[in-house]
C-alpha cells in the first residue's frame, strides 16, 4: 500500500520542485532529476567539454550549429552532442593509460571496458 501512495504522490500530485539546470525539465524527486541529467545530456566530462569548448550560434537560415573554441580548430557540428564528443576526443587530456598498450582513455570505466575486451 506505501509503495501504491508513493507513487500517486510522486508521479500525479505533487508539484515538480527538482529542476534540470541544462533543460528545465521538472521532477518530483532528486532521485529522477539525477537519472534524467546522464541519459538526456550525457556524461559529466561531456557536459565538462561542451561548457568548455563549444559555442552554439545560428546561421542566417536558422539552423543551429555547434563549433568548437579550442585554439585555431575549425570544427563545427549541427548536433550539440557531436561537437562535445569532438572536443572530448580532441581536446581533453586522456588520464587512464593502458598498462599492457599504452592506449590512453578519458575515464577509467573506458579504460576497464578496452581492458576487459582488448586484452582477455
Amino acid at each position: 500500500k506505501s509503495i501504491l501512495l508513493k507513487h500517486v504522490s510522486s508521479k500525479h500530485l505533487s508539484s515538480k520542485l527538482f529542476s534540470c539546470d541544462e533543460c528545465g525539465e521538472q521532477f518530483s524527486s532528486a532521485k529522477l532529476l539525477k537519472k534524467h541529467i546522464p541519459e538526456e545530456h550525457g556524461s559529466e566530462e561531456l557536459r565538462s567539454a561542451l561548457k568548455k569548448w563549444i559555442i552554439e550560434y545560428t546561421d542566417m537560415s536558422g539552423q543551429i550549429w555547434y563549433t568548437c573554441s579550442h585554439n585555431e580548430c575549425n570544427f563545427s557540428s549541427g548536433s550539440k552532442k557531436g561537437a562535445g564528443m569532438h572536443a572530448l576526443s580532441s581536446h581533453t587530456e586522456k588520464t587512464f593509460i593502458c598498462h599492457q598498450c599504452g592506449d590512453s582513455f578519458l575515464t577509467s570505466s573506458s579504460l576497464s571496458h578496452h581492458t576487459k575486451y582488448k586484452h582477455k
